[in-house]
């Protein structure tokens, strides 16, 4: 016959609770955990080389930039009725500059020149390859989310040296405009000869 002492039974009642309060247990239960500001984690993308722009008709790379996200409350992503009608994310701010909060998805291109990556400038201004994409949560319903985001741009090619390295520089925003951190790509080679 089997009888635990009152020692016993606390001790088993205490490994319980541990094992219960442990993280592994806990996200099987309750789901992952993560902080409410994104967290993101570059990931390597790939290049379609050489393809035409439909738009345009100019000759481009076609890069896939990829990285893995975690957010604690899952609201990564603007619909068109948060752009449309949520003063934080207008394309302009009340004093006609541009807002920033436009996009939700910030990408820097820098080049390797002389061994070392440098900022893409072209005139005064910084080349941009920001972007808003939608809601990732399909239920809308606050909770954790994580996965990876591929986010396609076109490299163009007609000033691109032959064989140039390029990297970017990510960063997201939430619908409660926390900011992830930021993140470099590896270096990629476009305009392959």
């Amino acid at each position: 016959m089997f009888k635990l002492s009152i020692f016993s039974s606390f001790s088993f009642l205490l490994l319980l609770l541990t094992i219960i309060s442990c993280n592994p247990i806990k996200e099987l239960i309750h789901g992952p955990t993560f902080d409410l500001v994104p967290k993101i984690t570059p990931k390597p993308g790939r290049i379609y080389p050489n393809i035409i722009d439909s738009q345009l008709g100019n000759r481009v790379d076609s890069l896939i930039l990829v990285l893995h996200f975690e957010d604690g409350d899952g609201d990564l992503g603007l619909s068109s009725d948060d752009r449309e009608t949520n003063p934080h994310f207008r394309q302009y701010n009340p004093d006609g500059s541009e807002n920033k909060y436009w996009y939700n998805y910030f990408a820097k291109a820098y080049r390797k020149v002389n061994g070392q990556f440098v900022e893409v400038i072209i005139g005064a201004k910084s080349v941009t390859y920001s972007g808003a994409f939608p809601p990732l949560k399909a239920d809308g319903k606050p909770g954790p989310i994580e996965g990876d985001l591929e986010y396609s741009i076109y490299y163009p090619l007609k000033s691109t040296p032959a064989n140039d390295t390029v990297r970017f520089e990510i960063q997201l925003v939430d619908r409660a405009l926390n900011e992830s951190n930021i993140i470099l790509t590896e270096p990629m080679i476009v305009n392959r000869k």
